[in-house]
């Protein structure tokens, strides 16, 4: 049986660099260790979020686990405010699509500092 908890494996070039990411866009940090010589960064939209994002050091897994290494995931975020999200990510100069209405929900796409692209929906029915 499964549990509400996740940690989702995500590969970054710069795991400091993509840590602060997260934090200015208003992410908290959740644990941040060295592992043989490597930072592991794990975070997640509120302190009590049931999941994390898991940072990991692409390089690293590279060199010693490379068969583990796979596509980043596709991740829809949701927000109980689309327009001041939007609004603040666009101040701190993220990489943003435009603010579009599809079906019963306001969403954009943003990049993240590996080029990868996320997606923020108004909140899930």
């Amino acid at each position: 049986m499964f549990s509400a908890e996740a940690k989702i494996i995500y590969y970054v070039k710069n795991v400091r660099k993509s840590a602060d990411f997260w934090q200015k866009i208003g992410f908290a940090e959740r644990e941040a260790e060295v592992s043989e010589g490597t930072l592991v960064y794990e975070t997640s939209p509120t302190p009590d979020c049931p999941w994390r994002l898991a940072l990991y050091d692409r390089k690293y897994f590279e060199d010693y686990a490379a068969e583990s290494i796979t596509p980043p995931p596709a991740i829809i975020f949701s927000t109980p405010n689309i327009e001041v999200l939007y609004e603040k990510m666009q101040k701190l100069g993220i990489d943003l699509g435009g603010l579009m209405h599809v079906g019963d929900h306001d969403i954009f796409n943003f990049v993240d500092p590996d080029g990868n692209t996320f997606a923020v929906s108004s909140e899930f029915d």
